[in-house]
């Protein structure tokens, strides 16, 4: 495989597919290729069971309607992602076990150099890319939790997205820290091992919305395999409605205290899981009131002053989202500091970003899928020119990309998100960087049209017809009104 490639996407998760797949199948272009750090596909798995209901954790271009669950379990998501790659034919352009370094974008030549490294044998590599498609994700570095000692502690330390699975947990003393998404999955699982003892450390409370792991009648998937638009159907469904917070009915009582938030539902992710709170009512299983305050070699020592011996601790405690995964070098700073200079992650449209020519971002909300789909049929648009040889670079302007970001936090003081500490939040309580305050409709509206007026085009060919041009740049009438009409929709819809 050439290592000079017109479109590098890295990733080879759910963003990675859906973005080779429109290259592929809805624009006709081939030269491209997939980095992926890991060896297969799939990207990154928050514990091992869905967060989102399966119906909206799926591609448009390949629904799928007989889930054997309402949340899926990652072999079943897996099996989905690998048959999606084959079905579109894309393990050829994939290379695995390759981590890219860094990026660096060279403005005379316009294209980027990648630098990657092999994650088994450490060789390094080079490449060429005119457009790099980043779907690296934003939940896949974990982040440790800073408690002195804890290089210290003499026993297994461990992330949850790091699990190890040669560590025996039968009979062991077991410590686990956080409480969110993959907190909750693995203290859904592990207190039925032999005669392990479990505690869990609370660090926050979060709503919780159970018995969504339960399998899918057979009724159910003949009527979405066999009933025009219900699949579809199904899934708005399940995006509109079901927000309900049944925690209070199905927490323990004696934790309701530690357990029920006094923050809206939405402010922090919602937790969906089916045997959660039924497992903490079992006896080898506890929740420390008290937080850790430090780490020695064989337990924990509590705030309260207690010290707990452990031999295993499990560290749920998320993943690191205000860094950047790579080194990125634009035309004159890096991302890092770009990210700074803004207080934080900082894109239009999630997408593109000033001072970094050809690069485009993928990431969302809600259905992270059905965002960058949006952002794939956005990202197309801005792409074609080069695809096609007309033009060479484009660039989002400074002033577009301040406009719409201070459109999405006008947007944010009206909406729950900003009540409580949150992974969406910069440092957990400063801008929210991770969400969208509008409804997916205004984002998919966002995203059907470029306006070019808030880009800098580069190596515009001269031979250019003024009807190509006219393709790419739009009607500048048009695309004023139908920007003005989803900005006011918008801001509308977020001011409630």
């Amino acid at each position: 495989m050439s290592t000079n490639q017109t479109v590098v996407i890295v990733g080879a998760g759910f963003g990675g597919i859906a973005a080779a797949i429109h290259l592929k199948d809805k624009l006709g272009f081939k030269d491209f290729v997939i980095l992926e750090k890991s060896s297969g596909v799939g990207g990154t798995w928050r514990g091992c069971l869905s967060d989102v209901v399966i119906h909206y954790y799926s591609l448009s271009t390949d629904l799928k309607h007989d889930w054997e669950n309402l949340c899926e379990f990652q072999p079943n998501i897996l099996k989905y992602v690998e048959g999606v790659t084959d079905n579109h034919s894309l393990r050829h352009h994939m290379v695995f076990s390759t981590e890219v370094i860094s990026a660096e974008w060279q403005e005379d030549a316009q294209f980027y150099t990648v630098e990657t490294r092999d994650t088994k044998t450490g060789a390094p590599k080079t490449w060429k890319a005119r457009i790099i498609i980043s779907a690296h994700g934003i939940l896949h570095i974990p982040k440790m939790p800073a408690i002195p000692g804890l290089e210290n502690f003499k026993g297994t330390v461990m992330h949850s997205a790091r699990w190890d699975k040669s560590v025996d947990l039968r009979g062991k003393r077991v410590a686990v820290i956080g409480n969110g998404s993959s907190g909750a999955q693995i203290m859904s699982n592990i207190p039925a091992i032999e005669g392990i003892q479990v505690t869990q450390f609370y660090r926050t409370r979060n709503w919780h919305l159970p018995g969504f792991g339960r399998p899918m009648s057979g009724v159910m998937n003949w009527a979405l395999t066999h009933v025009p638009f219900l699949s579809v159907l199904f899934r708005w469904f399940i995006f509109w409605v079901l927000l309900a917070a049944s925690t209070r009915s199905t927490a323990p009582k004696e934790y309701h205290d530690i357990l029920i938030p006094s923050f809206p539902v939405g402010c922090r992710r919602i937790i969906y899981g089916s045997t959660y709170f039924s497992v903490l009512r079992r006896p080898n299983v506890g929740i420390s009131r008290s937080g850790i305050a430090s780490v020695y070699s064989n337990g924990v020592i509590t705030e309260d002053g207690k010290s707990l011996p452990f031999d295993v601790i499990i560290c749920a405690t998320g993943f690191v989202v205000d860094t950047f995964p790579y080194g990125l070098r634009g035309r004159e700073t890096t991302i890092q500091e770009f990210y700074a200079s803004k207080g934080g992650p900082n894109a239009y449209l999630g997408t593109t970003i000033p001072g970094f020519p050809n690069f485009c971002t993928l990431g969302g909300y809600t259905s992270v899928l059905f965002f960058e789909e949006c952002q794939m049929q956005y990202i197309g648009q801005l792409i074609k020119p080069i695809l096609d040889g007309a033009a060479t670079s484009f660039e989002v302007t400074s002033e577009a990309n301040d406009a719409y970001n201070d459109t999405i936090q006008e947007g944010m003081k009206h909406t729950p998100f900003t009540f409580c500490r949150s992974w969406y939040r910069v440092g957990g309580s400063g801008k929210n960087s991770s969400i969208f305050p509008g409804s997916a409709i205004t984002f998919w509206w966002w995203c059907q049209s470029v306006d070019w007026r808030h880009y800098k085009i580069k190596g515009l060919k001269a031979g250019v017809s003024s009807l190509q041009q006219s393709i790419w740049l739009k009607d500048t009438v048009f695309v004023s009104g139908a920007s003005l009409l989803a900005l006011s929709a918008a801001y509308a819809y977020i001011r409630g």
